[in-house]
C-alpha cells in the first residue's frame, strides 16, 4: 500500500475467465518475454518536451534500482492525481476505472511507477505482480463504474496503460520537489482534486457518462473560492466569430448574471466567450459591495498556453478581479482541437443554467450545449434572423426542442436562480464579506454597509466617489471603485469615466461633432494599420486618438454605446459587419 493511502480491507472480488487472463499467466508460460503488452513507439506527449530516452537501469536483485524508492517520493493526493493526469494527457475513462478500482490515487501512481515500459528487459516477479494489480485495478473499477467489459475492452486498456508507463517512466526518478516545481509552474499554480475544499462538486456528475470521466484534478490562476461562490453558477457561450447581435447577447447576459451575485462561467475564446467574461466584470465594475460574482475560463491546453493572445488583457483583468482561469490538463499541453470538444464538457457540468447567444450550424457552443443536455441542465438559445448564417445554430436548437428561446437579455430572472451575494469574494480594504451582517447574523442593508465601505477606503477613493459622474450607458448606478482583491495597489488606475467613453460622450454633447464620424475615423484607422475593425478594437483606437496608453479593463463599459452607434451605421448603410468586424460601404454601393 502507498503511503498515504487509508487502511481499508480490499473488497471480495470475484474472478472471472476474464480477471484469469489478465493475471499475467502468458508470462510465466512463455518466461523471458515482456508479456501480453505490445510495445509502441514512443511518442511525444502534446505540449511537452519528448520523454526522455529510457536507459537499461542498474539492477539490484529482481528489480531495477530507483522503483523500491518510487512511492517515496510522491506522498501527496493532488500531486499524485497530477501524474496520473499527466501520464494519461488529458481527461481518460480507463484511467478513471483504473483509479476507482485502486485503494487511493497513492497506490494507482505507485504502481504505475513499479512498471518500467522498457520491453527489452526481463519481467522481474514485482513488475508481474504490478502489472497484475493495474489490471486487477481496472477490472474492479470498471464494475464499480457499472461498466461491463470484454476481452477487447482488456487488450485496449493494455494499449493504452503501456502509454501511461512511458510518460511517468520520464519523472521516474524526479523527487517530490522537482515534481511540485514543475506541474505548479513553480507555484504559480494551484491545483485542486475532489478531496480540495473548493473543488466544484457539480464536476462529479460527469461521472454519470461511461464513455468520458470527470477531471482528474484542475489547474487554475486566481480566486480558486470563485469555484464554489454560487451554487448554480451560468455558462454563455457562443461562435467566435459572432457578429454585433451575438456580443450584445453574450455581453449582456454576462452582466446581468454577475449583477445578481452569479457566477458567470465560459471558455475564454474570442467572440462570444469574450463579451460574456467582460459582462461580468462590467458588473463587478458597478458595485462597491461583494455583491457582484465572478467569472471562470476554462481552457482546452495548459495554462501556460493560455490563448488567444489577443485576449491576455482580458485574463489578466478576470484574475485581477476575483475571477479564476482553470484547465484540467498538465500546464504545458499545446490546445489541440479535440481538446476544445473535451473541455465543453466541464463548462457545461460546471452551469447550472447555459446560454447559447449566437452560434452557426456547426459550432463549438452546440457541442456545449449538447453535454448540458445529457448532463440535465437548462439549455437557452438565442433566436435570430433567419437569412443569416450566424443565428443558424440557436435556431435549429430551438426548432428541435432541444434549448428554450431566450426572450430577453436584460431580464434573466426566469432563467437563473434568485439574486445572492457572491460568497467569497472581498471587497476592496480591510472591509470582508463577513462584514455584510451584523452580530445577530442578519444580513445588512446597503446603506448599513456603505459608510463602513467608506471608512476601509483611502480619502482619495471616497473623493472620487463622491464626485458627480455621467451616467453609464445601460447602467442603473453611476460609476464607482472597481472592487478587487488585495490593496488598492493591485487595482488598474482610477478613473471617474473610461477614457473611450468620455470621448464618445463629449462627441455626443457637442453640436459641432458628430459621433457617428467618429466611429467611422476609427474604422478607417483600424483599416490603416491592417486591424479588424472589432468593438474592442474600435475601443483601443478611440482613446489611442484621444488618449496615451492601451485600453484598461474599464474599457467594458463603452461597449454598448459603441454597439448602438455600430448600429446606426449599419441601418443607414454606411457599414456592414462581416465575422463581428466593420467594414466601411462604398458610396456607390450604398445608393443601390
Amino acid at each position: 500500500m502507498a503511503a498515504g493511502c487509508p487502511e481499508q480491507k480490499k473488497p471480495e472480488f470475484e474472478r472471472s475467465d476474464m480477471e484469469q487472463a489478465a493475471t499475467g499467466q502468458p508470462e510465466q508460460k512463455q518466461p523471458g518475454r515482456t508479456g501480453t503488452i505490445p510495445e509502441e513507439p514512443e511518442e511525444a506527449r502534446p505540449g511537452h518536451s519528448s520523454p526522455t530516452k529510457i536507459q537499461k537501469p542498474v539492477r539490484a536483485g529482481n528489480r531495477p534500482v530507483g522503483i523500491q524508492a518510487a512511492h517515496l517520493r510522491i506522498r501527496d493526493d493532488w500531486l499524485a492525481r497530477a501524474v496520473l493526469n499527466f501520464a494519461a494527457d488529458g481527461p481518460d475513462a480507463l484511467m478513471h476505472a483504473s483509479l476507482l478500482g485502486s485503494e487511493c490515487p497513492l497506490d494507482l501512481c505507485q504502481t504505475l511507477l513499479e512498471i518500467s515500459p522498457d520491453t527489452s528487459l526481463p519481467i522481474s516477479a514485482r513488475q508481474s505482480q504490478a502489472r497484475t494489480q493495474l489490471d486487477r485495478a481496472f477490472i474492479q473499477g470498471a464494475i464499480r463504474w457499472g461498466r461491463q467489459i470484454n476481452g477487447k475492452d482488456m487488450d485496449r486498456f493494455r494499449r493504452v496503460s503501456t502509454a501511461w508507463r512511458s510518460r511517468v517512466e520520464s519523472v521516474r526518478n524526479w523527487d517530490a520537489d522537482r515534481l511540485k516545481e514543475s506541474l505548479t509552474e513553480g507555484g504559480t499554480l494551484w491545483v485542486l482534486t475532489p478531496t480540495s475544499d473548493t473543488w466544484p462538486s457539480q464536476l462529479n456528475d460527469l461521472a454519470q457518462r461511461s464513455d468520458w470521466a470527470p477531471p482528474l484534478c484542475l489547474w487554475g490562476r486566481g480566486n480558486k473560492d470563485s469555484l464554489i461562490s454560487c451554487s448554480k453558477p451560468v455558462a454563455v457561450v457562443g461562435s467566435r466569430t459572432c457578429d454585433l447581435y451575438g456580443s450584445y447577447i453574450a455581453h449582456e447576459i454576462g452582466r446581468q448574471a454577475a449583477i445578481q451575485g452569479h457566477l458567470v462561467v465560459s471558455g475564454g475564446a474570442m467572440g462570444a466567450d469574450a463579451q460574456a467574461h467582460w459582462g461580468a466584470l462590467a458588473a463587478r465594475g458597478e458595485e462597491y459591495t461583494s455583491d457582484a460574482g465572478s467569472t471562470v475560463a476554462v481552457f482546452a491546453g495548459g495554462l501556460k498556453r493560455m490563448g488567444p493572445l489577443r485576449n491576455r488583457e482580458l485574463f489578466q483583468a478576470i484574475e485581477r478581479h476575483g475571477g479564476a482561469l482553470i484547465s484540467e490538463m498538465h500546464p504545458e499541453t499545446i490546445p489541440e482541437g479535440r481538446r476544445f470538444l473535451l473541455r465543453n464538457r466541464i463548462i457545461a457540468a460546471l452551469a447550472s443554467t447555459i446560454v447559447v447567444a449566437q452560434a452557426r450550424y456547426r459550432s463549438g457552443a452546440l457541442n456545449t450545449a449538447t453535454w448540458g443536455a445529457e448532463l440535465g441542465r437548462e439549455i437557452y438559445a438565442a433566436p435570430g434572423r433567419i437569412d443569416t448564417p450566424e443565428n443558424t445554430g440557436c435556431n435549429r436548437l430551438i426548432h428541435q426542442g432541444k434549448a428554450t428561446i431566450l426572450i430577453s437579455a436584460t431580464d434573466i430572472s426566469g432563467i437563473c436562480h434568485a439574486p445572492h451575494q457572491s460568497g467569497t469574494y472581498p471587497v476592496v480594504g480591510s472591509f470582508q464579506s463577513s462584514d455584510l451582517e451584523d452580530d445577530t447574523g442578519t444580513a445588512k442593508s446597503r446603506e448599513d454597509t456603505s459608510d463602513q465601505i467608506e471608512k476601509s477606503l483611502p480619502e482619495q477613493e471616497i473623493a472620487v466617489k463622491r464626485q458627480p459622474m455621467s451616467k453609464k450607458i445601460g447602467s442603473k448606478s453611476d460609476k464607482e471603485l472597481e472592487p478587487g482583491k488585495g490593496s488598492e495597489d493591485d487595482l488598474p488606475p482610477l478613473e471617474e469615466i473610461p477614457p473611450a467613453l468620455e470621448y464618445l460622450t463629449e462627441a455626443e454633447n457637442c453640436p459641432h461633432v458628430d459621433p457617428e464620424e467618429v466611429i467611422l475615423k476609427a474604422i478607417r484607422a483600424c483599416c490603416k494599420k491592417g486591424e479588424a475593425a472589432t468593438v474592442d478594437a474600435l475601443i483601443r483606437t478611440l482613446e489611442g486618438n484621444r488618449f496615451s496608453g492601451m485600453a484598461t479593463s474599464s474599457q467594458v463599459d463603452t461597449v454598448q454605446l459603441v454597439l448602438r452607434h455600430l448600429g446606426r451605421l449599419e441601418l443607414e448603410g454606411k457599414i456592414e459587419t462581416v465575422n463581428g468586424s466593420a467594414h466601411l460601404v462604398k458610396q456607390d454601393q450604398a445608393s443601390h
